[in-house]
């Protein structure tokens, strides 16, 4: 693998500047390319095939809508986690989804009597992608284990959940139109008794959840500006008997802290997404950009506000509004209001390769963030090699494009280290670099390195991709 490097260098020497760099795309979102709404949209939601999770449905094909809605079939948020516990139980390439959906059947939350005079009311749905099946009726399974997520007016927007303590619980974040509200499933099989309020937030500011050193933070809107706060569980009771949930959430008093910012002047960073690992953990952020109407779609590799946000991408219009996504592997979903199909009417998505960053304390050691996650999408038999680089020398004023590589250098070449690579082997195409045996040099903490992945993908065409810029930061 060293081999590669030096070449690396040599390259980037020679290279001239470029615009703005992100994650390396591999297969972009483009109008002359409308491959990215084959499985999750408004026509395929009509047609779904049977499922243990949607008793509803005895025999296909199944309409996740009403049988007559009086306008919409929507889909216009999505959000991503990787959950293993039952009934979610996400194997290689299996992951589980939250959408946002108008008008759908009454098992999924719309019990509202009054469904005629909610045109385009919108309802969370919960349900599995299993990115190995090419069957498009079978591939996403909706579950109704969500269904009590829902206010029944139909103000429901923007569902994300998170694995916590081991798997065996689900954490779950949405917005109705009273504020953004928090779920509990314990354990998760037995799915979610109703929602609690989140104080303090206003309604619709994107709300996720994630977890740091094991314990939840709550990522959010606030005014220009992306915050994250640590969210106090201590007082939540789940009665899975009378299938309720009762006490209260809180943020923990001065735990906010701001973690992304605009790119200029004039523009309003919304709808994040935490990057998690598989455990929940947090490494970084997806998000969306509004200047004036058009919404473009952004990666932050870390946690930290003087990380540039970068350009994912603008879409196959590049006029139109992107909103809340997701992650699968090496695929980034989003919401689109100008599909090529109709308005919001698919889940896009980019194939990229993308990683997110780390903090690494030089005193005693936690169980949070002491890692790098990277992923990239699958393009030959594999398996992929992907080598995390820290920037010994810092970043270039500008990323420079290379020759036969996808992505661009962001790292400064005149200094650097390369750690240990990791095998990409399985279906989530993704992998997970522990920093538990970097060394404790208290002479680090505070400093804050660059570091990015270089995908190495072997075959008759060997696929070389760079990954977007993201930061481990080393503390006390």
């Amino acid at each position: 693998m060293r081999t590669v490097i030096p070449s690396l260098v040599t390259a980037a020497a020679l290279a001239g500047a470029s615009v703005a760099q992100g994650p390396g795309i591999i297969t972009n979102d483009t109008a002359a390319q409308p491959r990215n709404h084959k499985v999750i949209n408004k026509t395929n939601l009509t047609k779904l095939a049977p499922n243990p999770g949607w008793t509803q449905c005895a025999t296909g094909p199944c309409d996740i809508f009403l049988s007559a809605p009086t306008g919409g079939g929507y889909v216009s948020a999505c959000g991503t986690a990787k959950l293993n516990a039952p009934p979610y139980s996400n194997g290689p390439g299996v992951w589980t989804m939250g959408l946002t959906l108008s008008e759908v059947k009454p098992e999924f939350g719309n019990t509202n009597s009054k469904k005629a005079a909610f045109p385009n009311a919108d309802y969370v749905v919960i349900g599995t992608l299993d990115e190995n099946d090419t069957n498009v009726a079978s591939a996403f399974k909706p579950l109704t284990i969500g269904a009590k997520l829902n206010n029944p007016d139909g103000s429901n927007f923007g569902l994300n959940l998170c694995p916590y303590r081991g798997g065996s619980i689900v954490l779950a974040v949405v917005d109705h139109g009273s504020g953004p509200r928090f779920g509990m499933a314990s354990p998760a099989v037995l799915g979610f008794h109703g929602t609690l309020a989140i104080p303090g937030l206003a309604s619709y500011v994107d709300p996720d959840i994630g977890l740091i050193n094991g314990e939840p933070w709550v990522v959010y809107v606030a005014g220009v500006n992306i915050v994250m706060g640590k969210l106090d569980i201590s007082k939540v009771v789940v009665n899975n008997t009378t299938k309720t949930i009762s006490g209260s959430v809180s943020f923990v008093p001065g735990s906010a802290v701001t973690i992304a910012v605009p790119s200029a002047s004039g523009r309003n960073p919304h709808s994040p997404c935490f990057i998690k690992g598989s455990n929940g953990e947090v490494h970084g952020l997806h998000m969306a950009e509004r200047a004036a109407n058009d919404s473009d779609y952004y990666i932050a590799g870390d946690l930290h506000s003087g990380t540039q946000i970068q350009l994912v991408t603008e879409g196959n219009n590049p006029t139109a509004w992107l909103n809340n996504g997701g992650q699968a592997g090496g695929t980034i979903y989003y919401a689109n209001s100008g599909s090529n199909t109709g308005f919001y009417s698919a889940i896009h998505s980019v194939e990229a390769g993308w990683m997110g960053g780390g903090q690494l304390s030089m005193g005693a050691r936690s169980n949070g963030l002491a890692s790098l996650l990277m992923a990239v999408k699958e393009q030959n038999s594999g398996p992929n090699v992907a080598i995390p680089i820290l920037g010994l020398a810092g970043e270039l004023p500008a990323p420079i494009a290379i020759p036969g590589f996808t992505g661009k250098l962001g790292l400064n070449p005149a200094g650097f280290l390369t750690l240990t690579p990791v095998v990409i082997s399985n279906a989530d195409e993704r992998g997970e670099m522990s920093l538990a045996a970097f060394p404790q040099i208290k002479a680090l903490a505070g400093i804050n390195l660059p570091v990015q992945t270089l995908f190495i993908d072997p075959g008759a065409t060997e696929k070389r991709t760079l990954s977007n810029m993201a930061h481990l930061n080393f503390v006390q």
